[in-house]
C-alpha cells in the first residue's frame, strides 16, 4: 500500500503547494571582481543605512540568496494566486577561538516581500520597513485598482498624522498633493501599504466590500453593497475607520429600482497628548457620571485614548410605484464617543500593554446616553443643542398642546410646569419630554391622519384624527387622547 501521504481521494485537489530554495555565496571564493558586483546588487539598502543595528558590506563574509516561492490553487487546477519573497542573510565570519577555529555569525537580513523591503538585526528585531521601489505605486495607482480608495482617503485625511501628509516643495509641479509625495504597495493580504516620501513605511490601511441580497416582505429584491477603509500606523494602532453602505430595492417583475437608503460613517482615534488642549478636555465634557460606574478610572485625567465618531443615515423618497412607499427624505446623525484607558497585564518581562474600554456617550436622536463598559445605560440626557421649548413643539405638532392639557392631571406634578421642560420629536413622530434636570421623563407617541372621499351624492367627506400615547421613559404607559372630526362639503348642484 502506498504511504497515506501519497493517497488521493477522488473529491481531493491540490489547494496549496511551496518552495524554497537558497544559495550561498562567499567572498573568498568569487573574487574582489564578483564580490563587488554582489555588493552593488545585494547590499543594504541606502536608506538603511546608519540605522541603529544597521551593519556595512564591509563586515560581510558571506551571503545567502533565497527564494520561497506559495502558490493557491482553484477547485479546477487553476492558479488562484502565487507570492514570492527573496530573503538576503549576511554573515561575517568570526574571531579565531583559542584553538584557530572560526565561524560564520548571521548579523542581519534583508527581505523582499509584498511591495516593501524588511531590514532585521542579528536578532531579528526590525530595523527598517521601506518601500520596494521596484514594486512602489502613486496614490493614483491604488485609486484605480482599489474603489473607493480616493474617497476614503479624503475623508481619513485631517485625521491622518503629518508624516503621511508631507509639505509639499516649492519647486513641485503644478497641481501636485502631498499625497502624491507618498508610495504604495497592496500585500498579498489586499493590505494598502503606504510609505513616506523617504521610502520607510508608516501605516497600512486593509479595506473590504461586498455586496449581499435578500428578497424583503413585498416580494422585491433588495441589494446592499458596503465598502469599509480602516486606517493604521505602521505598528497597526488605529487611526481612523471609513465605510458605508448604499441599499437599492428592485422590482423583479418590471425591473424598476431605487436607492432606498444610504449609511456613512466614520471612525477615529485622539491619543491623549503629553499635555492638555482645550480640543483635548472638550472630548471629555459631560462625562462624570460614567466614572463612578468604572474601577478602571477616576476622573477623565486616567483616559488614554478617546475614538470619535459620526454615523448618518439617510432614507430617500421612494417612487409612486413602491406600496406604502415614503413621500419625504429623511436623515439621522448620530454622533459616538469611545473612552479608553492604558492597562497593563502580566508580570517581570512578560507583560502587555493594551486600550480598556470603560464606557461611551452617544448623541442621537436629540438626546444623550451615557454606556458603561458592558453598554449598560447609565443616564438618557436631552441635548442642548436639539431641545425645543413648550410652544415650539406645539407648533411643529398639531394637536400636542390640546392633548398636553387632556394628560395634565394623569402626569406626575414635576412635569406641571411646561416652561421647564424639554421637548424633542424624532423622525418617526415620537415626542420626547425632558425634565429641569434633563432627564428623559416622557415618551409620546403622535399620529396624524387624514383621508378624504367623494360621496355617491357629489360632495366631499374630510376624516381628521389624532391619536397621543404618553408613556414614561421605559415605555410604561401613563395615559392616551384621541381626537377626530369629520368635514363634508355641500352638495354638489344638479343641472337640469
Amino acid at each position: 500500500m502506498e504511504p497515506l501521504s501519497h493517497q488521493e481521494g477522488k473529491d481531493e485537489y491540490l489547494e496549496e503547494s511551496g518552495t524554497n530554495k537558497a544559495f550561498r555565496i562567499y567572498e573568498d571564493e568569487v573574487g574582489p571582481v564578483a564580490w563587488g558586483l554582489f555588493e552593488d546588487e545585494y547590499d543594504l539598502p541606502s536608506s538603511a543605512a546608519g540605522l541603529t543595528g544597521a551593519w556595512t558590506w564591509d563586515q560581510v563574509d558571506s551571503i545567502s540568496i533565497g527564494t520561497d516561492v506559495w502558490t493557491r490553487y482553484n477547485e479546477d487546477g487553476s492558479v488562484e494566486n502565487t507570492n514570492e519573497n527573496t530573503r538576503i542573510e549576511y554573515f561575517q565570519e568570526s574571531e579565531p577561538d583559542e584553538w584557530g577555529n572560526s565561524y560564520d555569525e548571521f548579523i542581519g537580513v534583508v527581505e523582499y516581500r509584498d511591495g516593501f523591503i524588511e531590514v532585521r538585526d542579528e536578532n531579528w528585531n526590525t530595523i527598517a520597513r521601506l518601500v520596494d521601489p521596484a514594486n512602489a505605486d502613486s496614490f493614483n495607482d491604488i485609486a484605480q485598482k482599489v474603489t473607493g480608495f480616493s474617497e476614503a482617503w479624503t475623508k481619513a485625511e485631517e485625521y491622518l498624522s503629518d508624516e503621511w501628509k508631507p509639505e509639499v516643495p516649492t519647486d513641485a509641479a503644478s497641481g501636485t498633493l502631498s499625497r502624491d509625495l507618498l508610495s504604495f504597495t497592496i500585500d498579498e493580504w489586499d493590505n494598502i501599504v503606504v510609505f513616506d516620501e523617504t521610502g520607510a513605511l508608516i501605516g497600512r490601511i486593509n479595506n473590504w466590500s461586498g455586496e449581499d441580497e435578500w428578497t424583503n416582505w413585498q416580494d422585491n429584491k433588495v441589494t446592499n453593497t458596503y465598502f469599509n477603509f480602516n486606517f493604521h500606523d505602521e505598528d497597526w494602532n488605529n487611526i481612523a475607520d471609513i465605510g458605508g453602505n448604499t441599499r437599492v430595492v428592485t422590482d423583479p417583475e418590471t425591473g424598476l429600482f431605487y436607492t432606498d437608503e444610504t449609511n456613512e460613517r466614520e471612525y477615529f482615534d485622539v491619543v491623549k497628548p503629553e499635555s492638555d488642549t482645550t480640543a483635548w478636555l472638550a472630548l471629555g465634557s459631560g462625562i462624570d457620571a460614567l466614572f463612578s460606574n468604572t474601577e478602571e478610572a477616576s476622573s477623565f485625567s486616567d483616559v488614554s485614548k478617546v475614538r470619535v465618531g459620526e454615523e448618518t443615515w439617510t432614507h430617500n423618497v421612494t417612487p409612486d410605484w413602491v406600496e406604502h412607499g415614503r413621500d419625504e427624505s429623511s436623515t439621522n446623525t448620530e454622533k459616538r464617543y469611545e473612552y479608553f484607558v492604558e492597562k497593563t497585564e502580566g508580570s517581570g518581562d512578560h507583560t502587555w500593554t493594551y486600550d480598556h474600554f470603560i464606557g461611551s456617550m452617544q448623541v442621537r436622536d436629540g438626546f444623550i446616553e451615557l454606556r458603561d463598559e458592558n453598554w449598560n445605560l447609565i443616564s438618557r440626557v436631552v441635548d442642548p443643542d436639539s431641545a425645543l421649548d413648550f410652544g415650539e413643539i406645539s407648533a411643529s405638532v398639531t394637536g400636542f398642546s390640546e392633548a398636553w392639557a387632556e394628560f395634565d392631571e394623569y402626569l406626575p406634578s414635576s412635569l406641571s410646569d411646561t416652561s421647564a421642560l424639554s421637548f424633542l420629536e424624532n423622525d418617526w413622530g415620537e415626542i420626547m419630554v425632558f425634565d429641569d434636570a434633563g432627564q428623559m421623563a416622557l415618551r409620546i407617541g403622535s399620529w396624524q391622519n387624514e383621508d378624504t372621499w367623494e360621496n355617491w351624492d357629489g360632495s366631499t367627506t374630510r376624516w381628521v384624527s389624532s391619536d397621543f400615547n404618553a408613556n414614561d421613559a421605559d415605555w410604561n404607559q401613563l395615559a392616551r387622547t384621541s381626537t377626530w372630526s369629520r368635514y363634508r362639503t355641500k352638495k354638489a348642484k344638479m343641472n337640469i
